[in-house]
Formats: structure tokens, sequence, C-alpha cells
């Protein structure tokens, strides 16, 4: 059984099996969904007897990596009716997705999982680690009180959305996994915030800035968009707004508060799929006189799989199939996690030519050091 492309004919079919698979999403999102993101030729899926059955929505981007720009796909709406499911219909339509991303030249494919196991046995693996804090009215007020102005702003105009879209672009440079936000994607992220009860704010401090989309209830702030540079100075501040007891948010970076006691919690977040093994290391950084040779192994991605020499090439990554024995070799996924900069060589599950693992190691850190990734909204 082979996926087709489904059409615009196809559109009431698919919302149907989206709302099916996704109670939590209302029609009305869907229906904006299918105005903003759905592309022709953007959507596989499966009919059986007339009905479609299963479905994937692949929507082409780009993805900031390494300091470079891949192309990409995030994968959204992977859906089985809930009575044809346990019969590989979704797995199907994966494989065959990512043999159609790979030959369209596709680097990387992301999305949010609704179970991490399911698609970890397709050579996925989480995305990237963030870092979820808390921290109570108590552990504020040791830390005194912040000298930034924080600004609310009722109805925002087109300049607010613009200045957003200037600190968001400010504070990524040191980031990958961002997609870059103009006016409109901030425009379109307060309004699906707002439904939530979301408001919007700016901080200034100097010169820091930072803006905010956060809502309040029960004594609790909760922080649904954020960027800047001092953030504890912008939550410090947000404190200051009224008796609450505590506030929660997400960060790509591990040092973003720096206030004793506050709680840290790490959590893995969203999942990537290397299409392309090479094409994802063609081009990074590297260090003079870098060659090593490594194996990769993608049981679910056979063209994936194989020996890669890394060579230095005007300072950059070259890679290009080689047939010497590796000094470094294991899975996909392994080497993904090695790749996003979460996970060290050494601790990734890599195994290693004992006869030349100290010096592969080192030269291995040296071409991968540890990278945030902020892919939180990029599953759509």
């Amino acid at each position: 059984m082979r996926g087709i492309t489904l059409t615009e004919a196809d559109r009431e079919d698919w919302m149907a099996l989206w709302l099916e698979a996704f109670p939590e999403d209302s029609r009305q999102w869907t229906a904006w969904y299918a105005e903003n993101f759905v592309r022709e030729g953007s959507i596989l899926g499966i009919r059986e007897d007339g009905r479609l059955t299963s479905m994937v929505h692949l929507n082409r981007s780009t993805l900031a990596l390494r300091g470079r720009e891949l192309p990409a796909c995030a994968v959204a709406g992977v859906a089985t009716a809930q009575d044809c499911r346990g019969r590989g219909l979704a797995r199907t339509l994966l494989d065959e997705s990512h043999r159609i991303l790979r030959r369209e030249g596709t680097a990387l494919a992301y999305l949010y999982p609704f179970s991490y196991a399911f698609y970890e046995k397709y050579g996925w693996t989480a995305g990237y680690r963030a870092f979820s804090w808390k921290l109570s009215a108590a552990q504020a007020v040791h830390c005194g009180r912040s000298d930034g102005i924080l600004q609310w702003i009722e109805r925002p105009a087109s300049e607010e959305f613009a200045h957003m879209a200037r600190i968001y672009r400010e504070w990524v440079k040191t980031l990958d996994g961002y997609r870059l936000r103009d006016s409109l994607d901030m425009r379109q992220r307060y309004e699906d915030e707002a439904m939530g009860g979301a408001r919007l704010a700016f901080w200034e401090s100097g010169t820091s800035e930072g803006y905010l989309l956060a809502s309040c209830s029960e004594g609790r702030w909760s922080v649904a968009d954020w960027a800047g540079e001092d953030m504890k100075g912008l939550m410090l501040a947000l404190f200051a707004e009224g008796k609450v007891s505590e506030a929660a948010w997400l960060s790509p970076l591990d040092d973003a508060v720096g206030i004793p006691g506050a709680v840290r919690t790490v959590v893995d977040r969203d999942m990537v799929r290397v299409l392309n093994f090479a094409a994802c290391l063609e081009g990074i950084q590297c260090p003079e006189g870098l060659d090593c040779v490594i194996a990769v192994e993608d049981p679910f991605l056979p063209v994936n799989s194989g020996c890669y020499r890394l060579s230095e090439k005007e300072g950059q990554i070259h890679c290009q199939r080689e047939d010497e024995a590796p000094r470094a070799w294991g899975d996909i996924r392994a080497w993904t996690a090695v790749l996003m900069g979460y996970a060290a060589p050494e601790t990734a599950g890599l195994v290693f030519a004992q006869d030349k693992e100290d010096t592969t190691i080192a030269q291995l850190q040296a071409v991968f050091p540890p990278r945030s990734m902020w892919l939180q909204e990029m599953y759509v």
C-alpha cells in the first residue's frame, strides 16, 4: 500500500481526520492551519475504499543548524483513523515521507511527538534539551527588585509586533533551530496566546530589552513566549507586578535565570530526523587538520548508512563517502544527539576504535561543541 498526494478537494476529509485524531484542536484552528501552512502537495495520505484512513503533513521550511540554514521539513498531522490503527499505516507514510524528502534535498525533519517511543522506532530522536524553570515569590524577594520597566500593551499595533521581531532576531543569534519571525509571525503568535488569556509586555533596563506573553491565573504567572538578554531582570519585573506565588517558563538556555533556588527541570523537546547525514555536516566550521572516518547505522533509511570521511576544507567540514575502517560508529539517533548539541560524543552511545579513542573523541568534541537549540514553535 502506497500513499497518495492529497489535493484541495480532499480538505474536508483531512480536516475531519485531524479533528478525530487531535480533539484538543478546534475546527477554527484547523481551518487557520489549512489557510496558513498547507501547500499543494504537502499532505500524503492513504485511502481505503474511498475513505481517508491515514495521513502525514509535510510543511517544507528551513532550519538554522550550526551556523547554516538547511532545507528542512516540519512534519505534522501524523494521524490514523481510530478503527484502523495498529496496521502500520502511519509507518508506511513516514517511510515514504523520509524517502520523498531526501530525494527533494531536505536535510532533516522535525516534529512535536505525541509519543517519543513511537517515533524513535523510525530513527527520530529528541531535538533538543530545554530547561523548565519555576520561581517562587519568596525566592524572588531575596534577589531584590528589578531596576527595569515592564510596560503592558493592551492593544498591540504594527509597531509593537515589529519591535517584538527585532528583539527576537537579536536574541536568537546565539541559538540554533529557530525560524526567523517577522511582524506577521509575531502578530499571529500574539493572537494565538491572547485567546488563552496571555498579555504582551515589553521590558527595558539600560541597554537590555525583552518581551513576554504571559498570563496570570490563581496567583501564578505562566509565560507562553519570551525573548531577551536578561531573563532574570525580566522575571523579577514580572513578580513586581502583583502578589503571585509562582512563575513558570521554558528556556533553551541553562543559565537563563541565574537565581539561586529557582527550580530547574531538564526536558527533551520535539524530535528530529536526519534524512541526509552528509548534508547536515557539510559546511560546519571545524578546526584545521580535521581528518576522521566515522560510520552511521540507519536501518530505517538505509541510504543514509555508511562510512563518511570528515575532513577540513577552508575551515569547514567536507563530508564524503569512504571505504576506510571508521574510528567511531553509531546509530543515526546517537549521531543526531551529537549533531544537535545536547549530547557529548563520549556519552551519546557511540562506539570508538580502541587504538584511536582519545584522539577521535577530542576531534569530535572540537567539531560538535554543545549548542543551544530552540525548536519550540516549529512543529506546525
